[in-house]
């Protein structure tokens, strides 16, 4: 409760402001008997008007202030308090053979701008739509960009609607050190589609070239990439 009302201290202080000078006014009000606020009344009407209107909101804006500097103070002994929340568990997770649609998992979601774990957290997920825009993963070396990041999001991918001849997810991965290709090959054994790895190099005697088609210039789809700059080589991967 007092929380509440410290986060809404303004409002509160407002509110208390207002009760202030309305009791203030009708209880006390502006003499106007006095001799000399006659003669000021007589003799400089705009003074005498200054005077009181400026009764009349001193009662307001002292009050105001008043109520402020109470209202702060219980605020630094509340907040000096730490909230005592009932923290849930993370749903459980959705394996990708379950999903309805190709979705990644990145990992928790918790608060968007304040730290701290939420009360309930939920799964940070890249629905469908965000995965046909392109991913890139930045970060300096040995940070754990492939291992981290890049096995686990393929083998989601790869582990979706798996037995689906007409719904599982292909790809063609690109790259120079070799150690990612034989990664992607492990996650398609485990996902019963050893079958469908085909490796394009200078011994495999298949040859693909991705600039010789007949379509249009305009027509020909764009690879995003995502390059991996460990050990000083380039790691290009789609």
């Amino acid at each position: 409760m007092l929380r509440v009302v410290v986060v809404a201290r303004r409002i509160v202080a407002l509110a208390a402001a207002g009760a202030a000078g309305v009791w203030g006014l009708s209880e006390y009000p502006f003499v106007r008997d006095n001799a000399f606020l006659g003669l000021i009344e007589l003799r400089a009407p705009r003074v005498f008007a200054l005077l009181r209107d400026g009764y009349a909101t001193l009662w307001f804006s002292t009050s105001f202030l008043a109520a402020s500097l109470m209202v702060s103070l219980v605020a630094i002994v509340v907040y000096r308090r730490v909230p005592t929340a009932q923290f849930t568990a993370l749903p459980p997770y959705p394996e990708p053979e379950t999903r309805s649609a190709p979705t990644l998992v990145l990992g928790e979601a918790h608060f968007e701008a304040t730290p701290g774990r939420a009360p309930t957290p939920q799964w940070l997920t890249i629905p469908q739509r965000g995965l046909y825009t392109g991913i890139m993963v930045l970060g300096a070396v040995g940070t754990g960009k492939t291992s981290a990041c890049m096995y686990p999001y393929v083998d989601q991918l790869l582990r979706w609607r798996s037995a689906d001849p007409d719904r599982k997810i292909g790809g063609l991965v690109l790259e120079v050190k070799g150690d990612f290709c034989g990664q992607v090959r492990s996650m398609l054994q485990r996902a019963g589609r050893e079958s469908d790895y085909v490796e394009i190099g200078l011994d495999s005697g298949i040859c693909y070239n991705p600039l010789h088609n007949d379509l249009d210039p305009c027509a020909v789809t764009i690879f995003d990439f995502l390059t991996d700059r460990d050990v000083g080589k380039s790691d290009t991967r789609l």
